[in-house]
């Protein structure tokens, strides 16, 4: 008896206050005017904010309204809008705009990298559930800068001139924000670039007139590498695109520098080179002896080290190719990125860090494979051969 009490008690306080105050007040007036610059031409990487604002207008009851920037082509009605910005806080008269923004609107519009192109703006009030667009809108003028729109997270390799002849993407390794690395072989014909592999995919290409990346149809002529690999690196913050022909890669032991494979047979001088397969793909067979001589003993004296690292020659320099971070001898259940490989080309021989042989592998023949192609990153895989 005394719940229902409690809650006749409630009840007549809610219906009491919904007296009060009565049903909601949706309605509002329209800004009386809108502001933009006449036109914009937009830099690239610029940090500069385009201001969009209002006068005038708001709710009946001085409380607060939603607002939104529509943009649309010229002669457009804004009931399909090619973007759409909600106001800064909501519900300030204003919206201030990045040139990348703006730049992306530009190309929706239909302008090409450096083109100018028309387009309207307007804004729309909202209320609970009611809504208005400020009409006719206003005219805003806006040069594309040559640049991209935005930096991609992620680069795909495109064109005749690909292992796969153009018949899907190749990804690249993003090394840090902006640069891009590939290990692959190349052909006769061209290359392009896209940041994804669906149909809405946009095309990149290097124009080599201006030194600067472009949205577009544009493409790179290329000539063979016979049987190298090449090393292709896209440099998106500097605008600079480098070819590199891997002739060499060899594995080395830490402790003495000798390739893998070296014995007192050969002058501890063994080639042992990988050689390049496809899709990104370097293989070795060797017998990864561990007992070495070290130079600097005695004859006869022998250490056992199982600590190794990649050496790849690119145009003729030497990359020492190592691990991110220090660790023991991997076991069955180690993860994957224990064997990330590093290709920056730094290098302190003091102070890197490498890989450790698994004692399973001692004196047995083994295939060393170094994947530079696998989901954007690098890492190699050791197992045995028999």
């Amino acid at each position: 008896m005394k719940k229902i009490a409690i809650f006749l008690f409630i009840t007549s306080i809610l219906c009491s206050c919904a007296e009060d105050y009565g049903e909601l007040n949706i309605n509002f007036s329209l800004p009386d005017e809108i502001f933009s610059p006449e036109e914009v031409t937009l830099v690239s990487g610029s940090t500069k904010k385009v201001l969009f604002s209002w006068e005038g207008g708001g709710a009946d009851d001085g409380m607060y309204v939603q607002y939104e920037v529509l943009f649309d082509k010229k002669g457009g009605d804004f009931s399909s809008p090619l973007y759409t910005q909600v106001g800064d806080l909501g519900g300030v008269k204003r919206v201030t705009m990045q040139h990348a923004q703006l730049n992306n609107i530009a190309k929706l519009a239909g302008a090409k990298p450096g083109e100018t192109v028309g387009v309207i703006w307007t804004v729309r009030t909202s209320k609970g559930d009611k809504s208005e667009l400020y009409k006719p809108g206003k005219e805003i003028k806006i040069t594309r800068y040559n640049g991209l729109s935005e930096m991609p997270e992620k680069l795909y390799l495109y064109g005749s001139a690909t292992e796969n002849g153009g018949q899907g993407g190749r990804i690249f390794g993003k090394r840090e924000e902006g640069v891009f690395v590939i290990y692959t072989k190349l052909t006769d014909g061209e290359i392009y670039l896209k940041d994804g592999t669906n149909e809405t995919a946009t095309q990149i290409y290097f124009n080599n007139v201006q030194n600067i990346y472009q949205e577009g149809e544009g493409s790179i002529q290329v000539t063979s590498t016979d049987e190298y690999a090449t090393r292709i690196i896209v440099d998106l913050n500097n605008n600079s695109l480098s070819f590199g022909t891997v002739t060499e890669l060899r594995a080395i032991w830490r402790d003495t520098d000798q390739v893998f494979g070296a014995d007192e047979s050969n002058g501890y001088n063994a080639p042992s080179p990988f050689y390049y397969t496809e899709g990104g793909v370097f293989t070795l067979t060797v017998t990864p002896n561990f007992i070495h001589r070290n130079p600097w003993w005695g004859a006869g004296e022998y250490h056992d080290d199982g600590r190794y690292y990649f050496v790849a020659k690119v145009n003729g320099t030497e990359y020492h190719w190592r691990n991110n971070e220090q660790a023991n001898a991997p076991t069955n259940s180690t993860p994957l990125s224990y064997f990330l490989i590093n290709d920056k080309e730094l290098w302190n021989y003091y102070r890197d860090v490498f890989w450790m042989m698994r004692d399973v592998f001692r004196d047995k023949l083994c295939h060393i494979n170094i994947f530079a192609g696998e989901d954007g990153k690098m890492y190699h895989s050791i197992e045995l051969a028999e």
